[in-house]
């Protein structure tokens, strides 16, 4: 995979992806995504498929000064201009998404540490990782436990489910610094 900076260009991609990955009422809108692009360029990356030089997924994230006490901050669609410091010492990763294609057949973990070993090589000052995931998405938590992010605290009810009650945000944090085995991992052998 090839790993780079998302562009605005990028943006009908990207939309693609969200709308392949998430429900209705936890995809992001584009100008969302847009205004991320626009704030900090280095926190918005994309995951191109080497042979077909098409969109595979993509990561955004934001600096933040610290990791917040008031859960209110997690919305779906919060403005990035409030709250990004181009200094922060926290990475939010705020979004992960794979087309289809892509999941499955163990390119996430791969692509995930790729993503966060450029993030820690590119952005100074990073001291901690930070994400919001939901406590049914096994997949990604064991993508997350496997890199040493740990729970802080849930979120009750965050995530809005079809037919059924909302299932629970879980914070997780881990110290920024390259994750180690990412070459092992990028190939798609080892799930």
């Amino acid at each position: 995979m090839i790993l780079r900076a998302a562009a605005l260009s990028d943006l009908s991609a990207i939309m693609d992806i969200e709308n392949d990955s998430f429900i209705p009422a936890i995809r992001e809108k584009e100008s969302v995504f847009a205004e991320r692009i626009r704030i900090c360029s280095n926190c918005f990356l994309i995951f191109e498929d080497e042979t077909s030089h098409e969109t595979a997924g993509y990561i955004s994230a934001e600096r933040w000064q610290e990791i917040p006490a008031d859960d209110t901050v997690f919305t779906l669609g919060h403005p990035a201009s409030k709250s990004h410091h181009s200094r922060g010492r926290v990475l939010y990763l705020s979004s992960f998404a794979l087309r289809s294609a892509y999941r499955g057949c163990g390119l996430g973990k791969g692509m995930f540490c790729s993503a966060v070993n450029w993030f820690c090589s590119h952005s100074t000052g990073i001291r901690t990782l930070l994400l919001l995931v939901n406590a049914e998405w096994k997949g990604a938590l064991h993508i997350y436990h496997t890199y040493g992010f740990t729970e802080i605290r849930r979120i009750p009810s965050f995530f809005p489910a079809p037919q059924k009650p909302g299932s629970d945000g879980i914070l997780m944090t881990r110290p920024a610094g390259d994750i180690e085995g990412c070459e092992n991992r990028s190939t798609g052998t080892d799930d």
